[in-house]
């Protein structure tokens, strides 16, 4: 029998806490989150999901808060400067619909979405709540069952979700942005 503070020794989020399963966390990793964005950005597939500006963008610059268009060279003729590269007028509403397919694993597994990065590049930090693999352990793993009183501490906690990030225009070219999250209460089925 498993309570809310043992550890799991098994499976995608071995080395995290039953608590910590089930409810997530407020302290997404953002090194994770903008290592995910520089990678789902750059490595454009053939399609652009109505994103069609992609074609003009030579790269995007990511850090923890930040997205940088870098545009194509407007003229090869001249030298190579900042007034020298494409200019987009403002993006946000675009960038954060491509980005959230990604997210949300919309993209007919072309990339993989967050939770699949994070593992393949062992993280284990919990990105969002996730109480319905807690069910799923209880049903397909021998020897795994979380006690009643586990449960219903558990019920007692708010689930942060993760849902995608949204994307805010700042100045030419440049944006800053933020996991849209969600707060859940959740119920075991008895």
């Amino acid at each position: 029998m498993y309570t809310i503070k043992d550890m799991l020794t098994f499976g995608q989020y071995k080395g995290l806490l039953i608590q910590e399963v089930y409810q997530g966390t407020l302290n997404i990793d953002r090194k994770l989150v903008a290592d995910y964005l520089y990678n789902i950005l750059n490595n454009k597939p053939d399609y652009h999901l109505g994103f069609e500006e992609l074609k003009f963008i030579e790269r995007f610059d990511v850090d923890t808060q930040t997205i940088k268009i870098i545009g194509q060279i407007f003229n090869e003729e001249k030298p190579l400067t900042e007034d020298n590269r494409i200019i987009f007028g403002n993006l946000e509403g675009k960038m954060s619909e491509y980005i959230n397919a990604f997210w949300e694993n919309k993209n007919l597994g072309i990339f993989k979405n967050i939770k699949l990065f994070a593992k393949e590049n062992n993280s284990v930090s919990p990105l969002g709540g996730d109480p319905e693999y807690l069910i799923w352990c209880e049903n397909n793993i021998d020897g795994f069952q979380l006690e009643e009183g586990t449960k219903k501490s558990l019920e007692k906690l708010t689930i942060c979700r993760f849902k995608g990030i949204n994307v805010i225009y700042k100045t030419a070219n440049e944006y800053e942005y933020r996991e849209i999250v969600e707060y859940d209460k959740f119920r075991f089925g008895n």
